[in-house]
């Protein structure tokens, strides 16, 4: 069993909850009044957010028994969650799907960026922010880098832990087969000032037992292999706020421990120009053990004070935080010898370091381990209906970041290493100052600009400015039209500036840009939200991953890329019946290589009807995801991606609440079946099939 959790977390969980509304006991009218604050640094209403913006709550998730993140958001319009290496969840946002896509998306806990040096993402070495300890998630789909900085280049994901306002217990137990088990405890405590959450959660998905093909390198023939996409998770907080005179005082630890087994593997990324060099049927080298292993480690601590002084709201925040995370990659199928088109036979190498032209080292277990640290103090002010300002929020921030170890290690069959060699980028350090305003005003009785800009100064690639602006022009009090425009940026992470392994390093790279242009109409009233979104991007300089020969690949700026589509959303009420929607259609494309992502569904939709049965205590709903258009891959040039089935998948799910202090939940996930596949990054050699038919239930208990 994976659990490294510290004393002094066992010791506070001790000693603690609950008491929130449910959500789907409020009226529509009501959902649309519920605020974020991830557009602006402010609460407001999603009706007048400056960007496209969702909440997912957790009532939400738990009644359609979402396991991991990416079940939680699929309603969410032109997002795919797609598998990467270890398990790590690629959360891609308006298209642009590939192996990068982990890369783009700024994430957040509790306000603490979460995104690391090393790979610009924190998709490897935190890749399953338990739902269990989560509130709600809040998401822009688009840039927001006018506020995030770098990495909010396609999108920000802001995670928030629970925090109730009633003191009390919350205990959950979950069981699915196949096999799956889960269980969440939640505190809260109040001691006059002083309150205290607390929470634990710990899940195993066992051996799911997934079948995929192969093409057999050297005779060509199709194979079939197995995955497992097997893991272990046991995650623990604790948090408190101090309320007094002189402000308020909120600190938190966070700690999160995570094994998994038999994900995808490389792929055929490493090796796609080796049948052109050798006598080779296909770059399928891992073949049958197209496999990863993973595990990491987090840990995060955070101080905030607030205090309000006079119409000015002063926040200072500081956090700290370390990550380790190690990959596990089983290249024991390697052949022995390499032929090549003029007959010369070449030997394996027997190390990286080898002279041997022979790009493949002789069978080994690869294993490359990774550790981050980051921290960052900043303070922010906010106000409002000052001089010619409705709204406004400033701030100034610094952040370190850094890669403290990196190592790649290899290992034959025997246990004797091959290799041990430090990374590129080992010991690698950054420094971002930066600062940023954004305001809000009044241009009519029923129309605003809201405009912003942030300057982040880097210590290794220089300077960037991000600026924004929306124009809202109010209908009515339900109904809001808005032109949005939102600038963003990526820099270079530390592996593509120094390179690791066989891919190489490249010091002349800039960050990537990226332009949105949307024009949205909102529609919220009693019994009706309505949601139309149309989108256009252009992303430049884009830093692509290329193979430049043998398994050698390397990071570039060398493309520009486009993206266009349209989105819609939306929720009936009738009386107890609830119906919803969601239709996203999208698509993106390489301009200079003229080739589409296609990777990314062109097509998604969600349809659900949801019951209330009198006396209110059992809810039963059904609900369909269909994805269309799409490929088995994703693009790598030189390779033709197949063509994927269709997704289509049907669930139904049900909620009794036995008591005040119980309910009891069950859902039924694939319905009918269906044998639903979703692409697979690094060109994997197969799509990557979804469980079949699954059965879940969930206990919960308030006490």
């Amino acid at each position: 069993m994976l659990i490294r959790i510290s004393p002094l977390l066992l010791c506070l969980l001790a000693s603690y909850s609950h008491g929130q509304d449910d959500i789907f006991e409020l009226s529509i009218e009501q959902l649309s009044q519920l605020e974020v604050s991830v557009a602006s640094m402010v609460q407001e209403s999603i009706l007048d957010a400056p960007a496209s913006v969702n909440r997912v709550g957790r009532e939400q998730w738990q009644l359609q028994g979402a396991r991991r993140v990416g079940d939680a958001l699929e309603n969410v319009p032109s997002l795919v969650t797609l598998s990467s290496w270890g398990g790590a969840q690629v959360h891609n946002i308006r298209g642009y799907a590939s192996e990068l896509s982990v890369r783009g998306l700024a994430s957040s806990l509790e306000d603490v960026p979460l995104n690391s040096f090393a790979y610009s993402s924190a998709a490897y070495d935190k890749p399953n922010l338990q739902l269990g300890l989560l509130q709600d998630i809040e998401i822009i789909r688009g840039p927001g880098s006018t506020l995030y900085g770098t990495d909010a280049f396609q999108g920000v994901m802001a995670y928030h832990l629970r925090h109730a306002a009633q003191i009390g217990n919350e205990l959950q137990l979950s069981m699915a087969d196949p096999q799956y088990e889960g269980a969440d405890f939640y505190s809260a405590r109040q001691y006059g000032n002083l309150s205290v959450d607390v929470g634990a959660a710990y899940q195993h998905q066992h051996n799911q037992h997934l079948n995929f093909y192969y093409q057999d390198p050297l005779s060509g023939d199709t194979e079939y292999g197995e995955r497992a996409n097997q893991f272990e998770n046991a995650s623990v907080y604790v948090s408190s706020r101090y309320d007094a005179s002189f402000g308020s005082l909120r600190f938190g630890v966070y700690q999160d421990d995570y094994r998994a087994e038999n994900f995808s593997g490389l792929g055929r990324q490493f090796f796609i120009k080796l049948p052109a060099v050798f006598q080779l049927q296909s770059p399928d080298m891992e073949q049958d053990l197209d496999h990863s292993d993973q595990v990491s480690h987090f840990w995060m601590t955070y101080l905030n004070f607030e205090k309000q002084l006079a119409d000015i709201r002063l926040n200072l925040k500081t956090y700290y935080w370390q990550s380790e995370q190690g990959w596990m990659f089983d290249n024991s199928r390697y052949p022995d010898s390499l032929t090549t088109l003029g007959n010369t036979t070449l030997p394996c190498k027997a190390n990286a370091q080898s002279a041997n032209p022979n790009p493949l080292i002789c069978a080994h277990e690869l294993f490359q381990y990774v550790a981050n640290e980051r921290s960052g103090v900043s303070a922010t002010l906010s106000g409002q209906n000052q001089l010619f300002l409705r709204q406004w929020v400033m701030g100034l921030g610094m952040d370190l970041m850094g890669v403290d170890d990196g190592v790649f290690i290899r290992r034959d069959a025997s246990g004797q290493e091959l290799e041990h060699t430090e990374s590129e980028y080992d010991g690698k350090k950054r420094r971002v100052q930066y600062g940023f305003f954004q305001g809000r005003s009044s241009v009519s009785t029923n129309s605003e600009i809201n405009y912003g800009m942030r300057y982040d100064e880097y210590d290794d690639i220089g300077g960037h400015s991000s600026p924004r602006l929306a124009y809202i022009y109010a209908l009515n009090d339900a109904a809001r039209i808005k032109l949005l425009y939102g600038h963003a940026f990526r820099a270079p992470s530390a592996i593509e500036i120094y390179g690791s392994g066989s891919v190489l390093g490249n010091s002349t790279l800039k960050a990537e840009t990226i332009d949105s242009y949307e024009v949205v109409y909102q529609q919220f009233n009693a019994s009706l939200q309505f949601d139309l979104t149309l989108y256009y991007n252009a992303w430049h300089d884009a830093i692509t991953l290329v193979p430049v020969g043998g398994t050698n690949n390397q990071y570039q700026n060398n493309d520009e890329n486009r993206a266009h589509g349209v989105e819609i959303s939306l929720t009936k009420q009738q009386a107890s019946t609830t119906f919803s929607g969601m239709l996203s259609y999208g698509r993106s494309e390489n301009i200079e290589q003229d080739y589409n992502y296609r990777a990314s569904p062109a097509w998604m939709m969600n349809f659900a009807v949801q019951q209330l049965f009198a006396p209110q205590r059992l809810t039963a709903g059904i609900s369909t995801r269909i994805m269309l258009d799409y490929d088995q891959q994703d693009y790598l040039s030189g390779t033709e991606a197949h063509a994927a089935n269709n997704y289509w998948r049907v669930d139904i799910f049900s909620r009794w609440q036995i008591n005040r202090a119980q309910q009891l939940r069950v859902q039924v996930k694939n319905l009918f079946d269906r044998d639903n596949e979703l692409p697979a990054l690094y060109n994997a050699p197969d799509a990557l099939a979804e469980v079949s038919r699954s059965v879940q239930l969930d206990w919960q208990l308030e006490f």
